[in-house]
Parts: structure tokens; C-alpha cells; sequence
């Protein structure tokens, strides 16, 4: 891209090379050392940034030093990334005597195509590695079905409307209101004020990476949001109403769909933050229906989310909390090994299944209204400045700003390794440490949480699930000043879960226990096994051809352990290495046309199933696998015989990804559905909303008759040579 010459300026030079690459099959844009200047790019309301198309990558030149994104656990890396991104920054009113400061531009993005029929979930194997993003966030956000405007679900009284009104008026600068924005998934706004309440999430195969990245100044500014002064019942849209606070709902890195990898990602702390005044009320739970007020605030490019994955944006979807069709059941998540500066906020944002979440460090600065993290000096207003929520409502004691490292829900899963502190914030009721809590009735589902810390600083948060069933939980050697278990306990059922060996950092003295007056618990336990392990039976390592991973699956033969460990070790090597630690299943997961807030599981569910698939494995090379039941010295006498060597078969990717291009024409359909790109069909099945079969086609079969089904979300799985193909598509 250094040598490309069709374009005026960089960002024309983006788009044209990019569409060549797309158009044949997919490829690389290399960005060799050096600046890169994309402030031509598009905005307003229907603006865009680097967006890009399935099979096209962004590279830019990998650093020799300083390779690492948390060079210690509170220092941040990657700070000499010979290739980098500069997007632009508006300027904005500061206070009087002091220069005025500066907001990314809201289309500041590496993003998705959406165009030419397409949708943002169509656009998979894509993403970036080793760049200095300047100003920029990445966005690989979630499809959802999209009203027509903004303005169509404005309403205060639509049933269908947007979480907020959005913007009426003309922000300085654009040449449209927000409000008359046509979403389509482009912009982290669309999930907010786009979206049409109790639509459906469309799952992706995803297949994006965002890799060796530096986002510095990064921050999602809010321009869309109204201001809302109402007045006798009517929005006052007025001048006054200006906001450009950070949004309270996404993060600086957001990646959706199933084969997520992002990894060794520096988000580090800005020396742009400013002081400003804004128009704010205060918030009911500090003072009801009090009166709007001007006063000074903060600027915080660190008080939003840092890492969003297949979580935050997805509320509004009405099958936001089905494993089958929801975003917690995408599969192949790995985060690892990133740094995140917060200031507020939550650090990691992380849903998914198969699931790994190892190495990752959250710092932050504790969040007290008016402290000076920033070195800005006083402004004369006391306290310094006001702490808000999200421009708009001022925090009060009993406010949830968010303020905490992890906010999680999984299904099956592994947390390993993980570093925070400074969580918290006064006024406010936050400060968790690794928090699970349901959006919609998502259940807490095998997943172990093993070897997290937390630092000096901040509040003693937990780590535990929030009020949520949970089938399949281990807990064990945390560092964590906080409480361990469970809380909200209540009626919700428990099952399989452990937590041992958990002390607190400070006095070394054991976590305090959360959960054993729960009214519902199956099996919950606190205590070290006395007796001799019995090592698991029936372990076996088989490829996934259609996954394209390596599935270890085993039975659980003792009543004693308090969880099981999946090794590997590749060809003649002697070294075992460990991939997963993985709940006991003492009493059953397997849940019957389960019903859980609204969420219906229609037929058998294994919750806990004694399975790890194995996504790291390197094509071409044999592995060996071996599963160990646990006790609390995490020793190898459970250990079950190893398998035989397996070999992870070259051209699996291959298969996966003749998989991920199948494709459903028309979609939505009307009287039939075709398939294309599908080798060798051998059989077809349709499946409604509660997974019934509907329809079905046989082999060779391209078209299926949809004109007897009900208007509605439908399931095809398609079986082919390469494995089996599962897609999803709307009847009209």
C-alpha cells in the first residue's frame, strides 16, 4: 500500500484496493512502516471508515522490540509499531483560559462492509495485525434487524423503540440528523437506536482477528444520543443539547460472531483528556425529578469499554440468550493476552463458547469524582469535576458506572491468568472483579476460573456469578481479595461447582464463601477431596473436520474431584501443556425443554458436557491428549493414559472455510431457498424458532419449498462433503 497510486489520498487508495481484493477472492493490504493519513474518510450520520469485505486483511509491519502489549502487569506495550494509522480528531470548547480539546471523529473505525445486498455478517476471515491505530477503534460489530431510520424508532411511546431518542437537530458538522440515519450494523450506534426491539441477532462465522495492535486515543464519541430536556412531555432538541461524551455502551475493540481471535492488543492510557462543561440532570437515584444544570465534567477517553465481545450490543435481540441461535453460543473465542487502561467502565466484555480468556491485564485508575488521574489541575468547581454516567445523568451512590474488569457469560470456558485492579467507583456501586452476570437468562455454563489476581488497589469486587443458574463451575489457586462462589443465590439451580484454594492476595487468608444459602443448590462445594482421585474413563481425541479443531471428550468416573485438566503435548515432545481446566459433572447438566426468563431450549441441552475442543492445534502436526481428575494440589495422580497420537489433518481450514461460503439465496426467502456452494449435498433439514424439523430436502436436492412456512427466524443444516453447514435465514 506504500506503492499503490489509485486514489487521491489513503482513504481512496483503502477502498479501491480493497474492492480488487475482494472481488478475487480476498488478499492482504500490506502497509509497510510508516504514517498513513485516513482524515479524508467520510462522516456524519452516514459516514464510514475502513470498512472492510470477507477474505481482506490489514498488515502492517510486525516490530522486533518492544513485541509484547503488557510489558508487566500495569505497563502497557507495543509503543514502537513502525506502521501507523492516523484518523482525525474534532475539536471541541475546553474551559475559559484553556486550549480547547479534542474528540476522535465517530467514523474513526476499522469496520465492516455492509452494501450491494450484503450484511455485516456476511464478512468473514477478515482483520488487522500490527498497527498503530491512532485515534481509531475497531468494529466488528453484531447484525441485528434494522428499522429503516433512527427517526422510525424514535418514539417515547413506540413499543419498538430505540433505547434512546436519537439526535433530531444537525450536529455541527454533519449534513443530516442522526435520527434520519439508515442503520446497518455499521456504526456501534445502530445496536442502540437502529435496532428493532426483539428482533433477531444473526450469528456470523466470523473468522476475525484483530492481532499485535495499538489503539492509542481510542474512544467511541457519543453524537447521536439526545440530550433529553423535556419540557410538558415534549424532547427539547436545542444548541445547549451538544454532547460529545464517550458512549456508555461500546468498547474500543468490539468483535462478534463465532472464531473470534484477538490477542496482544495494547489499548493504553491517553494524555487527551480535557475538562469541558455539559448540560447534564442529576440522576433519580441521587436527587428525583431535580433540574438541569451546566457544570464541568470530564472527557475520559478510558471511561468506555475496552474489549466487547459477542456481549454488550446484543440486548435488544430477542434471541439474545438461546444457545442455539444467540451470540453466547458462538463458537472458537480466544482473548489473550491484551492490555486495557480503564478509567470506569468494564475492561473485557466477553461472551462465547469454547471460550479461552488467558493473560489479560485490566489496569486502571480508581474512579473517585473529581480526582485527577490526568495531571489537568483544578478548575475551581468542587468537587473538580462531576462524575456522570454518560454525559447526561450524574452518578450517585447507588449507580452502576460499570467500573469492573471482567463482565462475562459462557458457555463452556476457560478464564486462566488474568490481572486487575484499581476496579470501582465513588458514588457508585461497582468494583467486581470477575463478574457473571445473565442478560436475558443466560445461565452460567461450565466454565473454571483458575489463577486470576487482583492488584493492591481499587475495591475487594468477587469473582462469581450474579444472580444465574449455573450448571458446571470451578473456581480454584484465585488471587482475589473479594469474596468467591456465588451470589444472589436465591432459587436459581446449582450444579457442579467448585471452589477451592481461592486467598486473598493481601493477608493470605482464604476468600470468603458466597452462595451455601442458596434454597436450589445440587452441588456446591468449598472443601478438598480426602481420597485417592479416580482418573476419568473413555478418553478420546478425535478431528472436527467441520469445526476444524481437535474434539478430547471423556467420562468422569470418580465422585471426589474437584475438577478435570486437558493436556496436550505435540509429536515426541515430552512436555505436557495445558489447554483447559474444565468443571466435575457429579450430578448431570442435561436440562429438558428448559424455560428460563423467556428463553426456551426446546428438547435436551447438555449444559456440562466433559468435552474441550481444542482450536489451537497446528494442521500438519500429531498431538496427544490426556485428561486429569483433580484434587486440590493440582497434581497428575488422577491423570487418565494418555491417547494415541492424532493428526491435526492438513486442509481442515480448507474445509472449514468451504463451509463458512455456503450460501441461502433469497434470504429473507418467499416461496423457496436455494443453496450455493455447497459440495456434494447429501441431506437438508429446516428447523423452526423452537427447533423443530419443518422441511427437509435429500441428496443433491439445491432448492427446498418454504412456501408453507410461517413468517419467521428459520435453522438449515446442510449436510456436506466437507461436514455440516449451518445457516439461518427469514421467511417473509
Amino acid at each position: 500500500m506504500a506503492q499503490y497510486n489509485i486514489g487521491a489520498n489513503d482513504f481512496e487508495k483503502f477502498e479501491n484496493a480493497r474492492d480488487f481484493l475482494a472481488a478475487n477472492g480476498g488478499g492482504v493490504l500490506y502497509y509497510p512502516a510508516g504514517t498513513y493519513d485516513f482524515r479524508d474518510h467520510p462522516t456524519g450520520p452516514m459516514g464510514r471508515g475502513l470498512m472492510l469485505k470477507t477474505g481482506v486483511v490489514i498488515l502492517g509491519d510486525a516490530p522486533t522490540t518492544d513485541v509484547k502489549a503488557a510489558k508487566d502487569s500495569i505497563t502497557s506495550g507495543l509503543s514502537s509499531l513502525g506502521t501507523k494509522f492516523l484518523f482525525p480528531f474534532r475539536s471541541r470548547p475546553s474551559l475559559a483560559g484553556r486550549p480547547a480539546g479534542e474528540v476522535p471523529d465517530t467514523w474513526n473505525q476499522i469496520g465492516l462492509y455492509a452494501g450491494n445486498g450484503q450484511t455485516i455478517s456476511d464478512q468473514i476471515n477478515v482483520g488487522i495485525a500490527w498497527v498503530n491505530i491512532v485515534g481509531g477503534y475497531v468494529f466488528f460489530g453484531p447484525n441485528l434487524e434494522w428499522a429503516s431510520t433512527y427517526r422510525a424508532i424514535n418514539g417515547l411511546t413506540d413499543p419498538n423503540r430505540s433505547y434512546r431518542p436519537s439526535r433530531n437537530s444537525i450536529f455541527p458538522g454533519n449534513t443530516m440528523a442522526w435520527s434520519d440515519r439508515r442503520p446497518d450494523g455499521t456504526h456501534p450506534a445502530d445496536a442502540m437506536f437502529g435496532a428493532i426491539k426483539d428482533g433477531n441477532y444473526s450469528r456470523s462465522a466470523g473468522g476475525r482477528f484483530v492481532f499485535g495492535c495499538r489503539l492509542d486515543h481510542s474512544a467511541v464519541t457519543d453524537e447521536y444520543m439526545e440530550n433529553r430536556q423535556v419540557v410538558n412531555g415534549v424532547v427539547i432538541d436545542s444548541a445547549d443539547a451538544d454532547a460529545y461524551h464517550t458512549f456508555r455502551f461500546t468498547a474500543r475493540l468490539t468483535a462478534d460472531g463465532g472464531n473470534i481471535f484477538v490477542a496482544n492488543n495494547s489499548i493504553p492510557k491517553s494524555d487527551k483528556n480535557f475538562y469541558y462543561e455539559q448540560r447534564f440532570r442529576r440522576h433519580t437515584q441521587v436527587v428525583a425529578g431535580s433540574p438541569w444544570q451546566r457544570k464541568i465534567i470530564l472527557f475520559d477517553y478510558a471511561k468506555t469499554g475496552g474489549l466487547d465481545i459477542n456481549k454488550s450490543l446484543i440486548t435488544r435481540a430477542a434471541n439474545r440468550c438461546n444457545y442455539i441461535t444467540g451470540p453466547f453460543g458462538e463458537e472458537n473465542v480466544v482473548i489473550k493476552d491484551n492490555f486495557v487502561y480503564s478509567h470506569g467502565h468494564k475492561g473485557y466484555e466477553l461472551a462465547g463458547k469454547w471460550m479461552v480468556i488467558k493473560n489479560n491485564v485490566n489496569e486502571r485508575d480508581f474512579l473517585r469524582e473529581g480526582d485527577d488521574v490526568y495531571g489537568l489541575g483544578a478548575t475551581g468547581q468542587t468537587p473538580t469535576y462531576e462524575l456522570t454516567l454518560d454525559g447526561l445523568s450524574e452518578a450517585g451512590v447507588n449507580s452502576d458506572n460499570m467500573s469492573r474488569a471482567f463482565d462475562l457469560s459462557s458457555f463452556c470456558a476457560w478464564i486462566d491468568g488474568n490481572y486487575y485492579r484499581g476496579t470501582g467507583s465513588t458514588p457508585g456501586n461497582d468494583g467486581e472483579g470477575i463478574l457473571y452476570q445473565p442478560q436475558g437468562g443466560v445461565a452460567f455454563a461450565s466454565t473454571a476460573e483458575t489463577h486470576n489476581r487482583q492488584g493492591s488497589t481499587g475495591k475487594d469486587g468477587y469473582i462469581a456469578p450474579w444472580d444465574s443458574p449455573i450448571y458446571g463451575m470451578f473456581q480454584g489457586w484465585n488471587r482475589q481479595r473479594g469474596n468467591v462462589g456465588l451470589l444472589k443465590a436465591d432459587n436459581n439451580r446449582v450444579e457442579d461447582a467448585v471452589c477451592i484454594e481461592n486467598y486473598n492476595p493481601i493477608s493470605g487468608q482464604p476468600n470468603g464463601q458466597s452462595g451455601l444459602n442458596g434454597s436450589n443448590i445440587g452441588d456446591l462445594s468449598f472443601d478438598c477431596p480426602t481420597t485417592a482421585m479416580v482418573p476419568p474413563t473413555n478418553v478420546q481425541a478425535i478431528p472436527d473436520f467441520a469445526r476444524a479443531c481437535i474434539k478430547v471428550s471423556w467420562e468422569d468416573a470418580g465422585d471426589n474431584e474437584v475438577a478435570f485438566r486437558v493436556d496436550r503435548r505435540a509429536g515426541a515432545s515430552r512436555d505436557w501443556v495445558t489447554i483447559a481446566y474444565r468443571p466435575r459433572n457429579q450430578t448431570g447438566s442435561i436440562v429438558n425443554n428448559w424455560t428460563i426468563e423467556g428463553c426456551v431450549h426446546a428438547g435436551a441441552l447438555d449444559l456440562n458436557p466433559q468435552e474441550w475442543y481444542d482450536y489451537l492445534a497446528v494442521p500438519g502436526l500429531t498431538y496427544s491428549y490426556r485428561v486429569l481428575a483433580l484434587n486440590c494440589a493440582d497434581d497428575s495422580s488422577g491423570a487418565a493414559p494418555e491417547t494415541n497420537p492424532v493428526l491435526f489433518p492438513v486442509g481442515a481450514k480448507e474445509r472449514f472455510v468451504a463451509l463458512q461460503n455456503v450460501q441461502l439465496y433469497p434470504n429473507p426467502a418467499t416461496e423457496q431457498i436455494t443453496i450455493g456452494n455447497a459440495k456434494d449435498i447429501e441431506q437438508s433439514t429446516i428447523y423452526d424458532a423452537q427447533q423443530r424439523v419443518v422441511a427437509k430436502a435429500g441428496k443433491g436436492q439445491t432448492s427446498i419449498s418454504t412456501a408453507t412456512l410461517a413468517p419467521g427466524l428459520y435453522l438449515i443444516q446442510i449436510k456436506t462433503a466437507n461436514g455440516i453447514a449451518t445457516k439461518r435465514f427469514m421467511k417473509r
